[in-house]
């Protein structure tokens, strides 16, 4: 069991990853977000939406990613414009008044406040906070009803506001400094330490805000940690870390310590303490809620670091650039200077795979910038100077390719997604299938088995083959007149490999749900409506529309 006051020392990792997962198919799904002007150094990805100024004309602008549409937000009287994936705000310069903007709903509203220390505006989901000027009274505002409030008085540190979640953080500045924090959702102010605390070390995640204090008594520091939810502080370490290199990310802590130069990791939930890696440039250090990576300052390789099973990944990859972190998604630019060609990288931490996500025409102005599925970049086509913003989607598919079909089992449903799917074939049971996915399936015992294909994203179409190349054994596209989906019911050899093969017509798809199962039935229950062999809700629908036509349209046929 480890203590609370534990050194840095602890669990090493001591094992590196190459490929654990093979044939993951990522196929970027790229489109243009700004033709000329974008790529500003305010360029961001926001939840649902990439945030970005005109460097010509100094507009702001946003792209809804899922409608694949921009819209305006600010004009260039917004010098600067702060946002999350809800809303943004900003001041107007000549005015000097505030507003805000909710994405979702394209809807501008002014802010009714006028004293503002503008270093002191923070965001964090639909809560604004800021320090008066002239009351030094730190405010709140809900973005959603209007409602303002006061969260606390005194000597507050404006600098020194963190915000994330349900809570606010800052530093006091009066003769004994303290670390206070507040709570949106119960009104509740705590203390989380007293005593002299380095403003620059503060870091915060949801769950925990780690900083550096010093003790009266001792020259050195120590670095504390505190847990949110549980209103308790705890004693991280007593060596010397750098204040520069702390992040928070979940329940993950990170400091470099300063002599040694080793990268640790503090689990705030477990309380232990692990070695990361060394050479560390912290400047290049990203974190998430399960990944740290870096580049290795001695040979300019990426690395990373798999957090709750503490294990560090080599991913092979060399960049000058600096790469940006999604996920378990790598970016960065790669050169090739013997065949002049510049690509838009990606690596998957998770299956230790690379990936192109583009070409491009020129260098970029900006590291590309990611969150969630996308990532955005800059480029142009020459003969023009114009920059375009770009962006993609990477959809990762484990069974793109009929070889790398996963394999399912009777009597449980898979739920899969063709939504990203590259496949090119065709049956001749579904018109123009071609976005397929592939399944693998090895029947327990010999005889029928029914296998069905539900979807409530696209009309499905089912394919049965013997191997990867040849024609389908028995294929199908609509099992009967009340559906869209897809069932075939075939006799099956003990034992055998059979490839299945899901796709959806005129080239739509999305998620679905495959069920193999044993027996097939050749006498429908009488309440069976849909013709699919089940009792369920689906007959329900039927019967219900079919009883409530009789009542508006009476005919012999509902007697």
């Amino acid at each position: 069991m480890k203590t609370r006051g534990m050194m840095w020392v602890g669990v090493v990792a001591i094992g590196l990853v190459a490929s654990v997962a093979q044939g993951w198919s990522y196929n970027p799904e790229p489109f243009t977000i700004a033709p000329v002007g974008g790529g500003g150094m305010n360029t961001r990805i926001a939840g649902n939406f990439i945030i970005w100024q005109d460097m010509m004309g100094m507009r702001w602008y946003g792209y809804d990613l899922a409608a694949r549409e921009p819209f305006t937000i600010a004009g260039s009287e917004a010098m600067t414009l702060m946002s999350n994936e809800s809303y943004a705000v900003w001041q107007d310069n000549m005015t000097m008044s505030w507003y805000g903007c909710e994405l979702a709903e394209r809807r501008k509203f002014t802010l009714h406040v006028t004293d503002v220390d503008g270093m002191s505006i923070r965001l964090t989901e639909r809560i604004l906070i800021y320090r008066g000027m002239m009351d030094m009274i730190l405010h709140g505002i809900n973005l959603e009803s209007g409602n303002t409030f006061d969260i606390a008085a005194g000597d507050i540190d404006g600098m020194s506001i963190l915000a994330m979640g349900d809570y606010v953080i800052w530093r006091t500045m009066t003769t004994s400094p303290a670390l206070i924090g507040y709570e949106f959702s119960t009104g509740q102010t705590f203390i989380l330490s007293e005593g002299d605390i380095d403003s620059m070390s503060v870091v915060m995640s949801e769950q925990f805000v780690a900083w550096k204090e010093w003790a009266s008594e001792e020259p050195l520091s120590r670095m504390y940690g505190y847990d949110l939810a549980g209103r308790e502080k705890f004693l991280i370490t007593s060596e010397d870390m750098d204040s520069m290199s702390l992040k928070a990310a979940g329940r993950y802590i990170f400091g470099r310590h300063i002599m040694t130069g080793m990268l640790y990791g503090f689990d705030g939930i477990s309380r232990e303490i692990f070695e990361i890696g060394e050479n560390i440039d912290s400047m290049n250090l990203l974190v998430n809620e399960h990944y740290a990576t870096w580049k290795d300052m001695m040979n300019m390789r990426m690395y990373g670091f798999d957090l709750p099973d503490h294990r560090l990944i080599e991913t092979n990859v060399e960049s000058m650039y600096t790469h940006s972190l999604s996920g378990s998604y790598i970016y960065s630019f790669f050169d090739d200077p013997d065949l002049m060609t510049s690509e838009l990288h990606g690596f998957d931490l998770a299956t230790g795979e690379g990936f192109t996500v583009a070409s491009l025409s020129s260098s970029a102005m900006m590291s590309p910038i990611a969150e969630g599925d996308y990532v955005a970049w800059t480029d142009s086509v020459p003969p023009s100077a114009n920059t375009q913003l770009l962006g993609a989607r990477i959809w990762r598919v484990p069974n793109d390719a009929c070889e790398d079909a996963v394999e399912v089992m009777a009597e449980t449903i898979y739920i899969g997604d063709t939504s990203g799917a590259r496949g090119t074939d065709q049956t001749d049971c579904g018109f123009d299938d071609w976005k397929d996915t592939w399944h693998e399936f090895h029947p327990p015992v010999g005889g029928e088995y029914t296998l069905d294909v539900h979807s409530e994203a696209f009309d499905t179409s089912l394919a049965v083959f013997p191997a990867c190349t040849g024609s389908a054994m028995d294929c199908n596209d609509d099992a009967n007149i009340q559906t869209t989906d897809s069932q075939l019911v075939m006799t099956l050899v003990k034992g055998k490999k059979y490839i299945i093969r899901v796709a959806g017509v005129d080239g739509t798809g999305g998620t679905y749900e495959l069920l193999i199962s044993l027996g097939s039935c050749t006498t429908p229950p009488q309440a069976d409506l849909t013709g699919d062999c089940k009792v369920n809700l689906k007959d329900l629908a039927v019967f219900s529309s079919q009883w409530l036509d009789c009542g508006l349209n009476p005919t012999d046929l509902c007697l």
